[in-house]
């Protein structure tokens, strides 16, 4: 009877879990961050996922759970949970295929580089001195040649919580490992710190940056930024506004502009357009309510703000995101594509969930090899552009 119900009872879980992961729930919105959690694991390792289900189902059947109704049905629910992981196994196993497809429509493929480098990890230094968040780490590959090329990488966490630490660690391993000087960085969070403190601090680790390259064996008149979610933000706001100084308090004089952007389920939209959950977390990043000021909260999307300068994109999103809606991605690439004037790809990545690179495993891999393509074509770009100017 026991061991009936506690089959059931795995199996109920395991369906729902399962299920989660092929059609995450969004609300309430207090619980999509949380669904969200436990469903991209699952679609990061579902083979992982499959033969563990498999083997607990093995190990209640020995046990004898068949032998009554309640462990019959439970066991039906675990083969279907285990069946429901299948679509996973072949969206992961066809990554690799997809990306390379999309980058072929620009010209490009999958690559790795000449030779791959050790890296020296530098931690926890000060871009500025307003606060102990106004830190980063420089990723950097253990070689004599200098004018490397560099990627800045910003945290995502709903711009309340969020620690380089913790996030975009595979990209940042991958991209030094690759030759490239990466700089990871923290940044003041809400409610301590308000729109446009974010996109102020990102433009001072690349006031920093400017300064400091060289030591670090990088060229400081090339830098690719990149970020996930509040960070994928945080980056195309600084891409798509370097011509504005009132980011700058104080450092006017450098050049912030960078030389193309990444942006992984970035959030575009902050105005009402948005889903539910964006638009909450986007009154609490500007302080301000939507229906009193919504000026402000078109002034704070990336969406709003494309033009003809706007530089070269890679966005890059799951389509079952069910926190960042793939479509407002598709929607802001669309319009990077009609006004920019060069490359803007965007990949959509099937059974793909918010926070999908977090994890190491192929779905990650394979996209920061795409990252790397994608970067070292416009490094290249520059080189070129350069000719003779700058050291390669």
């Amino acid at each position: 009877m026991w061991l009936g119900l506690f089959t059931l009872f795995i199996g109920i879980l395991a369906l729902l879990v399962c299920r989660n992961a092929s059609r995450p729930i969004s609300r309430p919105i207090i619980i999509s961050p949380i669904t969200a959690l436990v469903a991209a694991p699952i679609s990061e390792f579902p083979k992982l996922w499959f033969a563990s289900i498999s083997i607990v189902a093995g190990v209640l059947f020995s046990l004898g759970a068949a032998s009554g109704f309640l462990g019959i049905v439970g066991l039906v629910l675990i083969a279907l949970a285990a069946s429901q992981t299948l679509p996973h196994v072949e969206a992961v196993n066809k990554v690799e295929q997809v990306i390379s497809k999309v980058l072929a429509k620009h010209h490009l493929k999958l690559r790795e580089p000449d030779e791959y480098y050790k890296v020296k990890h530098h931690h926890d230094i000060a871009y500025h001195n307003q606060s102990h968040r106004q830190k980063l780490d420089v990723w950097q590959p253990i070689t004599p040649k200098l004018s490397r090329p560099a990627l800045l990488y910003i945290h995502g966490g709903g711009w309340t919580l969020g620690s380089k630490r913790l996030q975009g660690k595979v990209l940042c391993q991958q991209m030094a490992k690759r030759g490239w000087v990466v700089l990871s960085m923290n940044y003041q969070l809400v409610p301590k710190a308000h729109h446009p403190d974010q996109l102020i601090d990102t433009k001072r680790a690349i006031s920093w940056f400017r300064s400091h390259a060289q030591s670090f064996g990088a060229d400081p008149n090339f830098l690719v930024v990149a970020g996930g979610s509040a960070g994928g933000h945080l980056a195309t706001m600084a891409a798509l506004t370097s011509h504005d100084l009132t980011f700058q308090p104080g450092f006017e004089n450098v050049n912030t502009s960078v030389n193309a952007c990444v942006s992984l389920y970035g959030v575009y939209d902050l105005t009402k357009q948005s889903t539910k959950g964006i638009e909450l977390l986007a009154q609490l990043l500007l302080a301000k309510s939507n229906k009193r000021d919504p000026s402000s909260f078109q002034a704070a999307s990336p969406i709003h703000l494309v033009h003809e300068q706007t530089p070269a994109m890679f966005v890059i999103h799951g389509a079952i995101d069910n926190l960042v809606p793939a479509a407002m991605a598709k929607r802001f690439a669309a319009k990077c594509e009609r006004y920019s004037k060069e490359d803007v790809i965007h990949c959509e990545l099937p059974l793909a969930h918010h926070g999908f690179d977090q994890f190491a495993g192929k779905r990650s891999k394979v996209v920061s090899r795409a990252i790397f393509s994608f970067a070292e074509s416009q490094y290249q770009k520059y080189c070129r552009e350069s000719a003779g100017i700058t050291k390669i």
